[in-house]
């Protein structure tokens, strides 16, 4: 399923080349369902739910085959975590639901492993804010960001996320994403 998933998915033409560039046989991949406003549950304010209608929600599970019958009203995220070929560095490619692909470096110190799991809890903290990982320190402290200071400030494993922060390689065209990318893992 995932192979089907990746490889429908933005990141397939650029996968050839971060097979050349990274340690695919350690790669990572997951995966989040991100349901689309329609599917939130939501419904207009003269009607309420049930406790029932709440349980029945929170307990489905949306599968892949319902998501390919609905895509008018689900998306998949999905991201792929490499090593560097020196294991030092980790690339991060996300693939969220009407965005272009997104690479991302990051540096392990050669535990791969402990960054995946530092990477984790980043993002199960921020909900998958990609842009707690850019913003500069000086908009942190601006007035609208005062809930990602705070997250920033109460998730050791984000801190320790942007610390290790290598940078974003733009996805212009796969010639200049890995001439780009292979730089940073440099």
């Amino acid at each position: 399923v995932l192979k089907k998933m990746l490889a429908a998915s933005p990141l397939a033409e650029y996968f050839q080349s971060l097979k050349e560039i990274t340690d695919v046989s350690r790669m990572a991949v997951g995966y989040k369902w991100l349901p689309a406003p329609a599917d939130a549950g939501e419904q207009p304010e003269d009607e309420t739910k049930s406790e029932d209608d709440v349980k029945m929600a929170e307990e489905a599970e949306p599968s892949v085959e319902s998501e390919a019958a609905s895509e008018k009203t689900s998306d998949w995220a999905l991201w792929t975590v490499s090593p560097s070929e020196d294991g030092q560095k980790a690339v991060v490619e996300f693939n969220f639901p009407h965005e272009k692909a997104a690479t991302y470096v990051f540096e392990t110190k050669g535990n791969f492993e402990g960054f995946l799991i530092t990477l984790n809890r980043a993002f199960e903290a921020t909900d998958f804010r990609r842009e707690m990982l850019y913003l500069t320190n000086p908009d942190l402290h601006l007035e609208k960001n005062a809930n990602a200071r705070m997250l920033l400030e109460r998730t050791p494993a984000l801190q320790v996320l942007r610390e290790a922060f290598v940078g974003r390689v733009i996805h212009y065209s796969i010639d200049s994403w890995r001439k780009n990318l292979q730089g940073m893992l440099k």
